[in-house]
């Protein structure tokens, strides 16, 4: 289940027991060179209204996991996005672009304090860190996880794990400096019609904070961001919760966010969801989800569910098939059907 992979391949990858054997989805061990190559790809199909039907490899990424020392650790990842796709009733390659997803280094001085420094997905919430699209049940994101904060941020941070009353408690500080240490970063989604602004940072400092309880079946997490994003003056403060329980092959997750501007012409946004995933024969699974979301931008409340089919022949290959329904006639969540093929490697 999810809170299995969710420590697999995309933060922190474990070096596997045989050295010499490659097991898909924990990468390619270089023992010589403490080296571990993997990376993922999905491939996605899509037919929503608003937007002519394609098929695309959305992305392909690859992670270099680098432990020269046993208390550090280099990790990057790059990606390349929209590689080749077919539409309009030909192959394009327009949509190209390569992205440095990840790049830092990590010093764990105890389990239960570590230092990473560089460019890394921005600790809030849960599904913001799953990242990789071979651990998700869904082919798309909820809104909530999407357009409220920056999934990545360019700094500092200091994290760990402490046992608390024989429980794991997580927890994470960090601060962003975008506009100042990758400015690349900052201004390259920086135009477009399409682009929101509060894709990049300019600079931001937050707090998650995670409880394990019985036995790892329950996880609460809570966050905090206070954020100045590009594009806009406003300071945006956001207030998260999030919840994953599992039970044998049953897993129930959620999230809810509050955003506030310092700003009142901007207002405020907020919005959750509530995703149940369950088995029907085997590895199949059925996946619903009911999302609400408060949006500034185009000042309603917009009503989306998302009901889908995964089927999980190994834990790092997924097939999944899902449609959307929603209530909004401004194309924030266009209704359709989208698909994928996901594999870790």
């Amino acid at each position: 289940m999810a809170c299995c992979m969710s420590r697999a391949w995309p933060d922190a990858p474990a070096v596997p027991t045989n050295l010499e054997r490659y097991e898909l989805g924990q990468g390619y061990s270089l023992p010589a060179y403490h080296l571990i190559l993997g990376g993922y790809a999905n491939l996605q199909a899509q037919d929503i209204e608003e937007l002519p039907a394609k098929v695309n490899l959305q992305d392909f990424s690859l992670f270099i996991n680098w432990t020269p020392l046993d208390r550090w650790q280099f990790f990057s990842e790059v990606e390349l996005n929209d590689a080749f796709g077919y539409e309009g009733g030909g192959f394009t390659t327009r949509h190209a672009d390569v992205d440095v997803e990840r790049l830092y280094v990590d010093y764990t001085a105890t389990d239960a304090l570590s230092l990473r420094l560089g460019k890394f997905l921005t600790p809030v919430g849960r599904w913001n860190e799953l990242h990789a699209a071979p651990l998700e049940w869904t082919v798309s994101r909820p809104l909530v996880t999407e357009e409220l904060f920056a999934h990545k941020l360019t700094g500092l941070m200091i994290h760990g794990t402490r046992l608390i009353s024989g429980n794991e408690f997580d927890y994470s500080l960090f601060g962003d400096a975008s506009r100042e240490l990758d400015p690349d970063q900052v201004d390259s989604e920086d135009t477009g019609p399409n682009v929101l602004p509060s894709r990049n940072f300019d600079n931001a400092f937050g707090l998650n904070l995670r409880y394990h309880f019985w036995d790892d079946s329950l996880q609460v997490g809570v966050s905090y961001l206070n954020s100045r994003v590009n594009g806009l003056e406003a300071r945006k403060h956001l207030f998260d919760a999030d919840l994953l329980w599992t039970h044998r092959d049953v897993e129930v997750s959620g999230e809810v966010s509050y955003r506030i501007s310092e700003s009142r012409q901007a207002g405020d946004e907020w919005g959750g969801f509530l995703q149940g995933v369950v088995p029907i024969y085997g590895r199949i699974y059925g996946v619903a989800r009911a999302e609400i979301f408060d949006s500034a931008e185009v000042n309603r409340t917009v009503h989306i569910g998302s009901l889908g089919i995964a089927y999980r022949p190994r834990p790092s290959l997924v097939y999944k098939f899902e449609y959307r329904l929603s209530d909004s006639s401004e194309g924030v969540a266009p209704e359709g059907w989208l698909g994928s093929i996901a594999l870790l490697f």
